[in-house]
């Protein structure tokens, strides 16, 4: 009987210390990507991932080298929420394998400078993903102050973005995409152009003229060329303008 209380306790202590080290972070534990959920604001845009399968096969061949950063879901228990590592744990749950991660317990401010931090580090968001995650943040109330800090930017660059991510509808930038060759000065230039046009019809006209002159040129490497004269039918080659006739009136 005793015994059986000493293995309870045991245990009991065991799973407290678990707990202790999830929470802290002073461990790295293998969790299931179905027990994961997306952050709080997605930093990224959907779509198509051209790096995806090859993050994909990297894992496949390596393991996963670098561990993801959770926190516990603060609505749902047993489950956890993502400050960094959406990418990973999408492959990770493609391939079936469980996701290694550090959990730890995190403020909503801790958690989206986490994942700006991260992401700053290991591969730039490009200047549309920075300006929507900027304007998101903005809209669940995180003061500018913690924006700032998760985007390593400062007061005027940070207007910046905002501005362009009010200035544009979302579903425009959602058409073009994340367009990571694409900088700051040509989505400005797009902003501009949008600014001031209420009437449904030009508003989209124009956008989609600016996409053309402003994005998808410049990201296509397309050049203006000059139209080619069509060449004359077969039929009216080698004959000369007859006289023009009248119709006669009856």
């Amino acid at each position: 009987m005793s015994r059986s209380l000493e293995m309870l306790s045991a245990e009991r202590d065991a799973a407290k210390a678990l707990t202790e080290q999830l929470t802290t972070g002073q461990a790295v534990v293998e969790i299931d990507p179905g027990l994961i959920d997306a952050s709080i604001v997605p930093d990224r845009m959907t779509g198509v991932d051209e790096k995806h399968p090859a993050l994909v096969e990297s894992i496949c061949a390596n393991g996963q080298l670098v561990p993801i950063l959770l926190r516990p879901h603060p609505t749902s228990p047993g489950r956890f929420q993502i400050a960094y590592g959406h990418r990973r744990v999408r492959a990770l749950a493609e391939l079936g394998y469980p996701a290694r991660a550090v959990v730890r317990d995190l403020s909503d401010e801790d958690l989206v400078v986490a994942q700006g931090k991260e992401n700053g580090e290991r591969e730039d968001l490009s200047f549309i993903e920075r300006a929507t995650y900027a304007a998101a943040l903005e809209d669940r109330g995180f003061k500018r102050e913690i924006i700032m800090a998760a985007l390593s930017v400062d007061k005027t660059e940070l207007s910046r973005l905002i501005s362009v991510a009010r200035a544009l509808p979302r579903s425009l930038v959602d058409a073009i995409g994340p367009a990571p060759k694409t900088g700051r000065r040509r989505w400005m230039e797009l902003a501009e152009r949008m600014v001031g046009r209420h009437d449904q019809a030009r508003h989209w006209l124009t956008a989609w003229l600016a996409i053309v002159s402003c994005v998808l040129l410049p990201m296509n490497g397309s050049r203006s060329r000059s139209p080619r004269s069509r060449p004359a039918s077969p039929k009216l080659r080698g004959r000369r303008p007859g006289p023009m006739t009248t119709a006669r009136k009856s």
